[in-house]
């Protein structure tokens, strides 16, 4: 191998590993803002604070799909918290709540791609 063709071999190693590195830091640094607001959701009680957070959930998704970092143990995740975050405003009573997370997730997970 002459020193051109081993020098061009590390460097495409040196890229592959900084592609593989920049992959997971997106992905670290977009779980980490949807887990942020998961968080800051469930404790909310104002409809139209709700959906603006909702619909934040949503572009954040469609970024993460984009750039191939929505995977199938997020979106069971995203089901399973907001379930239960409807299932709780059930419990005390807050229906027009517990709708706008089941509403919510009908749309964009459950009916979803």
């Amino acid at each position: 191998m002459s020193d051109y063709q081993d020098m061009a071999a590390r460097l495409e190693k040196i890229e592959n590993s900084f592609a593989a590195l920049s992959h997971e830091f997106d992905s670290v640094k977009f779980k980490e803002e949807l887990f942020e607001v998961l968080l800051i959701i469930s404790t909310i009680k104002d409809n139209e604070k709700i959906k603006f957070y909702l619909n934040f959930f949503e572009k954040l998704i469609n970024a993460m799909k984009k750039k191939g970092l929505w995977e199938d143990v997020d979106e069971e995740l995203m089901k399973d918290v907001l379930t239960g975050i409807a299932d709780n405003w059930k419990e005390y009573k807050k229906d027009d709540l517990a709708n706008i997370f089941e509403s919510w997730l009908g749309k964009n997970i459950i009916g979803g791609d």
